[in-house]
C-alpha cells in the first residue's frame, strides 16, 4: 500500500477522495493490529491500496492537492539511486532508470 500522511480532521474527507482515484483506505495499525498508527505530529498514516497501475507522479502530485495531506510514501523525482538494508544484513540498490 501507498502511506498517506493526514491531518485528523481531514481524513474523512481525504479518504473519500482517495477511495475515488480507485483505492481501499485503510489507517495503518500498529503491529499488534489494535491501535491506529500516530505520527510525531500527530497525524494519522491511511494505507491506500490501489487495485490498477497507475501514474506515480501524476498520482503524488493529486494526492498533494488535498487539503490536509501532509506527504505521501510517493518519491518521485527525488533519487537517482535507493539503498535498502535488509534485517540479514544484505543490502539492495536500484537505480532510476
Amino acid at each position: 500500500p501507498v502511506p498517506v500522511e493526514v491531518i485528523p480532521f481531514a481524513e474523512a474527507l481525504v479518504r473519500q477522495a482517495i477511495k475515488n482515484f480507485g483505492a481501499e483506505v485503510e489507517p495503518k495499525m500498529d503491529e499488534d493490529g489494535e491501535d491506529v498508527m500516530i505520527t510525531d505530529n500527530d497525524n494519522l498514516i491511511l494505507d491506500c491500496l490501489f487495485a490498477e497501475p497507475f501514474d506515480a507522479k501524476r498520482m503524488e502530485r493529486e494526492l498533494k492537492r488535498l487539503p490536509g495531506v501532509v506527504e505521501s510514501g510517493l518519491f518521485v523525482d527525488m533519487t537517482d539511486r535507493v539503498v535498502i538494508g535488509k534485517a540479514n544484513g544484505e543490502v539492495e540498490v536500484i537505480d532510476a532508470v
